[in-house]
């Protein structure tokens, strides 16, 4: 089961629709430093554990926001009782949250909780 994927710089100019089906279990997905230009409607909408989305450094047209089609299903849900804790569309907030995993010992846990992660040091 794939709970982390990097397709960081590997010059991606286009993604399926179906691309990440049955990968439910997905907890980090890094898809930066591409070609993207649009992303399909309903992308990530079956990625209920997704909780690091990295899409800066591509030249989507228009710019990508958070209402895009593609969020649909990851990011409706109470933002205090979700699993997305960290998505960059236009800059780079860091590596603090996997930090915090790897203090933790939880980096990729398969006891999975969802809500807010406690603050660390670096998070706001």
């Amino acid at each position: 089961m794939y709970k982390r994927m990097k397709k960081a710089g590997n010059r991606l100019e286009e993604l399926h629709k179906d691309l990440f089906k049955g990968l439910d279990g997905l907890q980090v997905l890094l898809l930066h430093h591409n070609a993207l230009r649009e992303l399909p409607g309903g992308l990530f909408s079956g990625l209920r554990k997704l909780r690091v989305l990295k899409l800066l450094d591509n030249p989507f047209k228009p710019n990508l926001s958070t209402s895009h089609d593609a969020f649909a299903g990851l990011l409706e849900e109470d933002k205090n009782n979700r699993a997305l804790q960290q998505l960059d569309l236009k800059q780079d907030s860091g590596d603090s949250l996997e930090d915090h995993w790897e203090e933790t010992r939880t980096y990729l846990s398969d006891d999975f909780k969802l809500g807010r992660l406690p603050k660390t040091r670096g998070r706001d």
